[in-house]
């Protein structure tokens, strides 16, 4: 046998050869596969018959009502009663508790505006109060300017009078102490001119 133009007789043979101690020719009928139409008709006309008895079988289930008069019934979890307790129990306290955050959460919020508007009125007032301040401090200037005498011949001393000493100043500024040590130290012993 030259098997070497189709590889898969080829690998046939070599399977056959291995295997032949396993597998016995003989014991396989050599017509075990071949069917006659005899064949064909007996197992068409048994198929014939169980479609005819499935389809009487359909006929006379049509006519029955598969609907039950007495209600089907399902299996109700049963809870027991210490757990459906606490389940309520909990559920009135969980509720309990949202209702007091809401209401915390009201007031807050209230409180919040309140402090809001107290802060934006108590900064108005400030305001207006400094933009007076400062119109007043504006207009005694021009007005020590416009006369053309000064009270003094030192101008550390009229330094010092535009700046404003007290230590009650505003809390968010800058602290001067320094610059104020300065500005009096020069108007009390002020520098001479050296020519």
């Amino acid at each position: 046998m030259d098997f070497s133009d189709d590889p898969a007789a080829d690998f046939l043979s070599r399977e056959r050869e291995q295997l032949g101690d396993l597998i016995n020719d003989d014991e396989i009928p050599a017509n075990e596969f071949n069917m006659s139409n005899d064949d064909f008709e007996l197992i068409n006309n048994e198929i014939n018959q169980a479609d005819s008895q499935a389809n009487d079988l359909a006929d006379d289930l049509s006519g029955m009502s598969f609907i039950s008069s007495q209600p089907i019934k399902t299996e109700e979890k049963v809870v027991p009663e210490k757990i459906r307790i606490w389940t309520e129990n909990t559920k009135k306290m969980l509720e309990e508790k949202d209702r007091l955050e809401q209401e915390a959460r009201e007031a807050l919020r209230e409180s919040a505006q309140k402090e809001l508007d107290d802060w934006k009125n108590k900064y108005t007032e400030q305001l207006e109060k400094t933009k007076a301040m400062n119109r007043t401090a504006e207009e005694e200037f021009r007005h020590s300017d416009t006369n053309g005498t000064t009270e003094s011949k030192n101008v550390w001393e009229s330094i010092v009078n535009l700046c404003d000493f007290s230590s009650k100043g505003p809390k968010n500024t800058k602290d001067a102490t320094r610059i104020r040590q300065i500005f009096l130290q020069m108007k009390t012993a002020p520098t001479t001119k050296v020519n």
